[in-house]
């Protein structure tokens, strides 16, 4: 399958005179040097604490948890009506007919080649499309991990090989291949690295997909044949 190029969001904001640092803080030209007076030694600055996120698994629970759109004609946000673990999950809207793709956050861990990331993914009745997970390198190239077809009204789990990588992982996806102009909403749940799912949450039932693969035609054999002594 053929993958939409051109269109980058980090490229169109540095067009529009924005800076993007490592850490994802955009800003517009250099800062304003200050004028205030310091405050008094007794004046302290209260900064609410943050727990630190988990870079390998996304499970949605109150936040898209740094995942957007990449391209293509489809809308992101959070679900409560299906979810593969806890009670949210990431809902993909298919507004027309394309090929969208949604992409994770960068500084993932634990997504090394040859790793089995897993997919969760929802479709709902009616609604037929095929899946395609990639991840695109530190050269932006993006290697697909297979097309996948879920079933519908279940879950449906993926499983796809992380590549070799060059000059490190930028970020995984997935494509929705929806050239019938289909419309509705998938849902994305319970993403990571195999193993990263904890054993004591309780998962709705799904359908493990792999690849198709053609097999050869199997061989009739001839029925045996009883020996005289």
């Amino acid at each position: 399958m053929t993958r939409r190029r051109g269109y980058r969001p980090a490229l169109a904001a540095a067009t529009a005179g924005l800076a993007i640092g490592a850490a994802g803080i955009v800003s517009a030209g250099a800062a304003t040097p200050s004028t205030s007076r310091h405050l008094p030694s007794r004046s302290v600055k209260v900064v609410k604490a943050v727990a630190p996120v988990d870079s390998s698994f996304f499970n949605f629970e109150g936040s898209e948890q740094g995942w957007s759109m990449e391209y293509g004609r489809a809308t992101v946000g959070l679900t409560t009506g299906h979810a593969y673990s806890g009670k949210e999950s990431l809902a993909v809207a298919l507004t027309g007919a394309d090929n969208p793709a949604i992409m994770s956050p960068g500084g993932l861990t634990g997504y090394t080649p040859g790793t089995v990331i897993v997919y969760h993914v929802y479709e709902p009745a009616g609604l037929h499309v095929a899946i395609e997970p990639f991840a695109e390198d530190g050269s932006w190239d993006v290697d697909w991990g297979g097309t996948f077809h879920p079933a519908s009204g279940v879950w449906t789990t993926i499983d796809w090989r992380m590549p070799s990588l060059s000059r490190g992982l930028r970020f995984v996806g997935m494509q929705i291949e929806n050239g019938g102009g289909a419309r509705g909403t998938l849902a994305l749940d319970a993403v990571g690295p195999a193993g990263s799912i904890s054993p004591t949450t309780t998962l709705a039932p799904s359908t493990t997909l792999a690849p198709s693969t053609t097999l050869a035609p199997s061989t009739t054999l001839a029925p045996s044949t009883t020996l005289a002594p």
